[in-house]
């Protein structure tokens, strides 16, 4: 598929390229930072396929789409890079490895090699970058790609393999199905010996790769840095023959000093948008890496400021790190908590300054805080500024599967109801006199334990005649779904060619939007520069009053959502215990008194009988003290 389809012209200001050297049989190079590559038809290298499909340990990856990403994948090790080290990396489905975090996708028309661009990925490994697909519109003719990666039991090298990966095809509006083509197997391989990238194609499928006029790359092989301003291209438009391998070399003698402090994070790993009460102390933290090769002997400055979404400044601190050692990480936190009572969306801006630093791109780092207003019976979440929109972001949909947009949320309150959902829907004929060609659905997900979108717990479609065109459509999912102690997901999905999801580039980003392709999550190519109109209006659910000190040491409740019976167990310290089951209003409707039980971890079941669903309150008391756990009854 060529791209989402964005209703908004861009403007992109391109950075000078230091080097790009031209390809040559058999090998190139270096770079200005002293990379070579050669390929196996030099004397050098020779094509060793590694079989990690299946193989004990290895993992499929089943989140790739159509010109998206996964999240992060760990390959077990430290790979050095140019001057990083990185820990962290994601996997494109067109074909394409971005080292550390904070990435985005990469579309069709692809980058060259090197490009430094806000709207697609750097530090870069492409493998075969070229129009991929991993998705079908077609029930019948199931995609036949998969992705697996593997780290070896020794921790030296990491591989990630496409399997029979095709390529994307317009099957003209359904009457040229299936809408994929070919079947391409390739693998990359990270060496932690000596720093190499290996690039491994065991079948391409040369005659069934689409070229598309007016693009100058439908196929880039090559590396770039962090920067997207150094790198090496090996191939551009030219497809490699069948058991064929392309190395690419760490320079042997590392005489290119760089000198790079970098803010990695804000608040924790990723920079993600969160929610906060009003009046709650926060405590701000920000991680500086150096990101260069060698020793930063000189100070480095922090300063760091949250603003109101007008500008205006909240909250500020400073500190300075005297040195930090070859890939050391320093975790800034602030003595000074910053305390914000009014509701909105604030940035949290932090600055660092070096006299050497060479790389300014990784110097500042924006992420946002969003204060809920808790004056509301059931607060909003949004991290959205804006109240209308006409920008949009949609996807060219097949006949079938699932195409949207998403956010994940976690609020201020452990335990929660799922009281409305809001989207703001634009037509994308510009015309919001005519109805719209197509409705969508608006799902609710709790969180599993992966931090991905688990348990549906709601599912609202609502119809074109239904809907509201350019505006806000609120949902009020039935039965009011039940959060404990975690987070969800709100999933926008396209109904139909000619409706879009409303987006914004005004405003703090929370990164925490995703894209929904053939019902696939994944990481929002655009998170950096984009946030949905999406709101939820949540009901806390609070228990009156904290555990006692001198109250029994944990009282678990499971199952938690229960269908009417459960089982409490609590550490006794010894004799009388009693418990009690008691409506939202106070009213007991179940209670059990127990003369006298051993010390040691106990066990009761307990039952709502016919009890209503709702939120009830289990409470158990002994010579020690007391202590209430919340209770859901969903039959």
């Amino acid at each position: 598929m060529r791209s989402m389809l964005r209703f908004r012209y861009f403007s992109m200001f391109v950075l000078a390229l230091l080097l790009q050297q031209a390809a040559i049989a058999g090998g190139g190079g270096p770079d200005s930072y002293g990379y070579t590559w050669l390929d196996s038809d030099s004397s050098g290298l020779q094509f060793r396929w590694v079989e990690i499909v299946g193989r004990q340990g290895a993992t499929q990856l089943n989140s790739l789409a159509d010109d998206n990403m996964s999240g992060l994948v760990a390959p077990g090790f430290p790979f050095h890079y140019y001057w990083t080290t990185n820990t962290f990396l994601s996997i494109g489905s067109n074909g394409w490895l971005s080292l550390g975090t904070g990435t985005v996708g990469n579309a069709h028309c692809f980058q060259s090699l090197p490009f430094s661009s806000a709207q697609s990925s750097n530090n870069t490994l492409a493998a075969f970058l070229c129009d991929l697909s991993f998705t079908s519109s077609y029930p019948s003719l199931p995609n036949i790609g998969a992705c697996w990666y593997w780290t070896s039991p020794t921790l030296d090298s990491f591989v990630v393999t496409y399997q029979d990966v095709p390529f994307w095809k317009d099957d003209n509006f359904n009457t040229n199905p299936p809408d994929w083509i070919g079947a391409n197997t390739f693998q990359v391989i990270l060496s932690r010996l000596d720093s190499s990238i290996t690039f491994q194609y065991l079948h391409l499928d040369r005659d069934s790769m689409p070229m598309y006029a007016g693009c100058d790359n439908d196929l880039m092989i090559g590396i770039e840095n962090s920067t997207g301003q150094i790198g090496l291209t090996a191939r551009q438009e030219n497809i490699p023959r069948d058991s064929f391998a392309i190395q690419f070399r760490y320079p042997k003698m590392d005489t290119f000093e760089v000198k790079d402090a970098e803010v990695q994070w804000n608040h924790r790993p990723g920079s993600k948008g969160r929610f906060i009460r009003p009046g709650v102390p926060i405590v701000m933290e920000t991680l500086v890496h150096n990101s260069g090769n060698v020793l930063l002997d000189s100070n480095v400055r922090l300063h760091s400021r949250v603003l109101s979404s007008g500008g205006n400044l909240r909250w500020t601190g400073r500190d300075t790190l005297v040195s930090m050692g070859l890939g050391a990480d320093s975790v800034v936190t602030y003595a000074n908590p910053c305390l914000l009572t009014l509701p909105g969306q604030y940035f949290f801006n932090t600055k660092i300054e070096n006299v050497e630093d060479l790389n300014p791109v990784n110097d500042l780092l924006q992420s946002e805080i969003a204060v809920v207003d808790t004056t509301q019976p059931t607060p909003s979440l949004q991290y959205c500024l804006s109240s209308s929109t006409n920008s949009s972001t949609s996807w060219p949909v097949g006949i079938s599967g699932d195409y949207g947009a998403g956010v994940y949320m976690l609020p201020p309150w452990d335990n929660y109801r799922i009281a409305a959902v809001s989207v703001y829907v634009v037509g994308n004929d510009g015309n919001p006199g005519t109805p719209l060609p197509a409705g969508f659905r608006v799902d609710v997900y709790e969180e599993d334990s992966l931090g991905m979108p688990g348990l549906l717990r709601s599912s609202n479609l609502i119809t074109p005649a239904n809907a509201v065109e350019d505006g806000w459509n609120t949902i009020y999912p039935q039965s009011a779904p039940l959060i404990i102690g975690k987070g969800f997901f709100v999933g926008w999905v396209q109904g139909g060619a000619g409706v879009g999801l409303g987006n914004e580039v005004a405003g703090p980003k929370s990164r925490q939007t995703w894209e929904i392709i053939n019902s696939q999550w994944a990481p929002y190519r655009a998170q950096n520069s984009e946030d949905f109109l999406i709101s939820v209006q949540v009901e806390p659910l609070l228990v009156a009053r904290p555990d006692p000190e001198d109250a029994p040491a944990y009282l678990n409740v499971h199952p938690n959502p229960c269908a009417g019976d459960g089982q409490a167990n609590w550490l006794h310290s010894g004799g009388p215990a009693a418990l009690v089951l008691r409506e939202l209003s106070g009213k007991i409707i179940w209670r059990e008194e127990i003369a006298s039980m051993p010390p040691g971890i106990q066990a009761r079941h307990f039952s709502l009988g016919s009890a209503a669903n709702g939120v009830y309150f289990l409470e158990i008391s002994t010579k020690g003290g007391s202590v209430t756990r919340m209770v859901a009854l969903e039959r």
